[in-house]
């Protein structure tokens, strides 16, 4: 359960649900900025635990370079996972194909307002946004109302094509 009157609690649940609501629109759903973010976020696990292990095994003096390193190298990767974060999926919450067409749907809640702003883009960069409330799509038990999202959803994907 979550609460209905936290902005950030109402937009995680909104944003979970869009996947489910474009898989019916017809859409399969890309992994790829989560595979990538993945790739950096275990790589900079790995390099702790290595970094813990060889310190365990050589001590700290006998493993001072190879810990410079791997300390350089985990703020490296934690970064790379912040600017990839920040600048390329740009708050992305589902990114889907049907056919030959890719769609980007992004999400924002400004704080205490109440809206939810979802924005298509598609891949040659023609965007489409529409600002919502959130008592429009989720009732006061805080279920979601699919049947009232999904239309939007669709009208969203279909305006940006126009």
């Amino acid at each position: 359960m979550f609460n209905l009157y936290s902005t950030p609690d109402l937009k995680a649940v909104a944003d979970e649900t869009v996947p489910y609501i474009m898989d019916k629109l017809g859409f399969q759903q890309n992994y790829t900025f989560e595979i990538v973010r993945l790739v950096f976020s275990y790589l900079a696990v790995a390099a702790a635990g290595f970094t813990f292990w060889i310190e365990k095994k050589k001590g700290w003096e006998g493993a001072y370079p190879v810990i410079a390193a791997l300390v350089i190298f985990y703020f490296s990767m934690l970064s790379v996972a912040f600017v990839w974060q920040k600048f390329v999926e740009r708050r992305a919450i589902y990114i889907g194909t049907a056919g030959e067409e890719t769609v980007y749907l992004r999400s924002a809640a400004p704080k205490n307002t109440g809206t939810y702003k979802l924005e298509c883009e598609t891949k040659s960069g023609a965007k489409v946004s529409k600002v919502l409330q959130f008592n429009e799509f989720i009732d006061f038990s805080g279920r979601v109302a699919h049947h009232k999202l999904q239309p939007i959803l669709a009208e969203l994907v279909k305006a940006k094509n126009e």
